[in-house]
């Protein structure tokens, strides 16, 4: 089973519940009892996951599903709400999987909307953690975030340097 496409249409760490959260937007598939069905992850800790799908999941249901860099992922449906389900994994999630997610996916359709922003690009570590990325973006948002400025994007080079992409409303 292969990851059908992803893309970050926002990396922002939501801090709630027990482990920090990150925005996405990965388009999975996922294997369930009866067959395959496409996802979309809508955020993702090292606890759990997301994700919308049409397929008719129930709680309690098992999952596998393909994440960047990791073989598939067991997860058990915990909640459900319309096509929205609460996903806990099985087991914790390395850090490195969710790096892999949120830096090494390709952006999209968010890349298009980014060519018309304004942007500055802030180094931050070659291969980071998450708690590294998560630590460099607090640290970012003590200092240039009171300037105004707001991360809009990560990328990654090719030497593996994570690089942050931000804009503040009044660049030209």
């Amino acid at each position: 089973m292969k990851s059908l496409s992803a893309s970050i249409s926002s990396v922002t760490p939501i801090d709630r519940r027990r482990s920090l959260r990150w925005r996405v937007e990965l388009h999975v598939s996922l294997e369930l009892a009866p067959g395959q069905a496409r996802a979309t992850v809508r955020n993702l800790s090292k606890d759990g996951m997301l994700i919308e799908t049409g397929a008719d999941l129930q709680v309690g249901d098992s999952i596998l599903v393909d994440l960047p860099e990791a073989d598939e992922t067991e997860a058990r449906i915990v909640w459900r709400h319309d096509r929205s389900y609460g996903c806990a994994f099985d087991t914790p999630t390395p850090s490195a999987v969710i790096s892999a997610a949120l830096l090494k996916a390709p952006l999209g359709d968010s890349a298009r909307q980014l060519r018309e922003l304004p942007c500055e690009e802030f180094p931050v570590a070659v291969s980071p953690s998450l708690d590294e990325l998560a630590n460099w973006k607090a640290n970012f948002e003590s200092t240039w975030g009171e300037k105004g400025y707001r991360i809009i994007a990560y990328r990654q080079a090719d030497n593996g340097l994570a690089i942050a992409i931000a804009t503040r409303p009044d660049m030209d």
